[in-house]
């Protein structure tokens, strides 16, 4: 019987003609290109997959989803003024900033007790009156519900 030895063909082939010296410069040079082919392909893959977000236009301003974020941390300093007009009776909401749209109102008394309620939107630089001819005598809350989050502010009707 013959004797195979543990080289194969193609062993023998690569190591007689590239000595073993050679076949790890070989090896180095197919890795390195099969990881430039691959890592090509990703990119292409990841720049194909890039896909722009639009931008939602939101009452008088445009935001972009990704700029959610910043909008939310500006949102304090861009908050709408609500001030009672004693002479009207009447509660006068502005928004100088920006327009913010559904925002739901609540009005109550001290007691805690909600005597108004709404939905308003509140465009840019317009002045909004809720007239409040039905309130009596005491201190009251509007709460204004904005994206979720509640702000609260104090009056006196006298």
């Amino acid at each position: 019987m013959k004797k195979f030895n543990d080289k194969t063909t193609v062993d023998r082939l690569f190591n007689g003609l590239l000595g073993e010296q050679g076949m790890w410069y070989l090896c180095k040079v197919l890795l390195c290109l099969f990881l430039f082919l691959s890592g090509t392909a990703v990119c292409a893959q990841s720049n194909e997959g890039n896909v722009e977000i639009p931008l939602e236009k939101i009452g008088d301003d445009l935001i972009s989803n990704d700029e959610d974020y910043k909008r939310d941390l500006e949102l304090e300093a861009i908050l709408p003024t609500a001030m009672y007009d004693v002479s009207n009776e009447s509660l006068n909401i502005i928004s100088p900033h920006v327009t913010f749209e559904s925002v739901t109102y609540y009005i109550m008394d001290a007691n805690g007790i909600i005597v108004a309620t709404d939905e308003i939107d509140l465009p840019k630089n317009v002045e909004v009156i809720l007239p409040l001819l039905q309130l009596s005598r005491g201190s009251y809350r509007i709460i204004l519900g904005i994206d979720g989050v509640y702000y609260v502010g104090e009056f006196d009707v006298e």
